[in-house]
C-alpha cells in the first residue's frame, strides 16, 4: 500500500488486521491520530507500533473510553505534545486531569471541548495543580471550548506555567474536528 504523504490518520471504525497491515512498514510515520467513534482499546496491540504521536484527537466515544485508555496511550506515546478531547467527557474531577498531565511531560497543548465541567469538578485545594505544573519544564496551554466552564476555569486554574485561551465558538485552528 502506498501512501506517500500518512502523517495524519482518522479511525473512525478499523479491525486490527487492516492496521497491522497498514502499520507493517509505515506505523513510525504517523504523527497525528484521530479515534472518532471507535475505541482505541480494540486496537492496542497495532498502537504500540506507531511510536512518532505527538498529536491525539480523540472525539464522541462516551461510552467505549476510559481515563485508563487515556493513560495507556500516552504510556505507549511519551511524546504526545498536543492532546484534544471533543465532546466527551473524561475525568471525574479536577484530580484526575492534573495526573494525566503530569503522566505527560511533553505536552504542550491540552484542547478541552464540549465537556461538562461543573463546579463540583474543581477541588478547593490546587495541591495537585501545582504539584504537576511546578515539575513541568515547559508552559502548558490550556484551551477550553465550553462558555458554561469559562468562569470556573478562570477563577480556579491559576499557575504562571499555564496559559488559558477560553473559546466561545469551537473554531480554533489548532483543533481539527
Amino acid at each position: 500500500m502506498a501512501l506517500p504523504k500518512l502523517h495524519k490518520l482518522r479511525l473512525l471504525s478499523a479491525s486490527d488486521v487492516e492496521l497491522s497491515k497498514l502499520f507493517e512498514k509505515r506505523a513510525v510515520d504517523v504523527h497525528r491520530i484521530i479515534f472518532s467513534n471507535d475505541h482505541p482499546n480494540r486496537h492496542m496491540t497495532t498502537l504500540r507500533k506507531m511510536r512518532n504521536v505527538r498529536h491525539l484527537n480523540i472525539m464522541y466515544i462516551q461510552n467505549h473510553f476510559s481515563i485508563e485508555n487515556l493513560r495507556d496511550l500516552i504510556k505507549i506515546w511519551k511524546q504526545l505534545e498536543q492532546i484534544d478531547l471533543i465532546d466527551f467527557t473524561i475525568w471525574s474531577g479536577e484530580a484526575e486531569l492534573w495526573q494525566t498531565v503530569a503522566s505527560c511531560p511533553t505536552l504542550k497543548i491540552l484542547n478541552i471541548l464540549n465537556t461538562d465541567m461543573r463546579k463540583d469538578f474543581f477541588e478547593v485545594g490546587r495541591r495537585i495543580m501545582e504539584e504537576t505544573l511546578n515539575n513541568r519544564s515547559q508552559t502548558l496551554t490550556l484551551n477550553c471550548c465550553d462558555a458554561r466552564c469559562k468562569e470556573l476555569i478562570l477563577q480556579h486554574f491559576k499557575h504562571p506555567q499555564l496559559k488559558k485561551f477560553i473559546f466561545s465558538l469551537c473554531n480554533h485552528p489548532n483543533i481539527t474536528k
